[in-house]
């Protein structure tokens, strides 16, 4: 009696931990990416707008359309302005980039915004963020 009530336990709690993998929230702990380049936007044509922005900080914020509260997570962009944030689940992601540019020796915050949805457990994502 005393095993088949201890069987009876731990199924109840694998079918437990089943339930919870199943329905999963935005955040960490799937297969997809998010990933892409941090890109300046010249308002009069100049300057090469497909060239990434190294040392831009992106954050990311999990389950949301937009920047309420705290980002989840930040990242800073490498050499050729790339970015990338692994492990994530189905839904719905805001993301923000910012860095300061010295221009003529007066530093200006330049920033730019994306909203992100992956619609699959192992999706990958492509995103240029434009700053300006």
């Amino acid at each position: 009696m005393k095993k088949l009530k201890l069987i009876t336990i731990m199924l109840a709690i694998a079918a437990f931990i089943g339930i919870q993998a199943c329905s999963e929230e935005p955040g960490i702990g799937g297969n997809a990416h998010i990933h892409g380049t941090v890109v300046e936007h010249h308002e009069d044509g100049g300057g090469d707008d497909h060239s990434g922005i190294a040392g831009a900080l992106v954050h990311i914020w999990y389950g949301q359309a937009d920047a309420t509260g705290d980002p989840n997570d930040q990242i800073t962009t490498d050499v050729s302005g790339g970015f990338e944030f692994e492990n994530l689940t189905k839904g719905d992601y805001f993301l923000h980039a910012e860095f300061e540019d010295d221009h003529e020796g007066a530093l200006e915050l330049k920033e730019g915004t994306a909203h992100v949805v992956i619609e699959t457990k192992s999706q990958e994502v492509e995103v240029e963020l434009e700053v300006e």
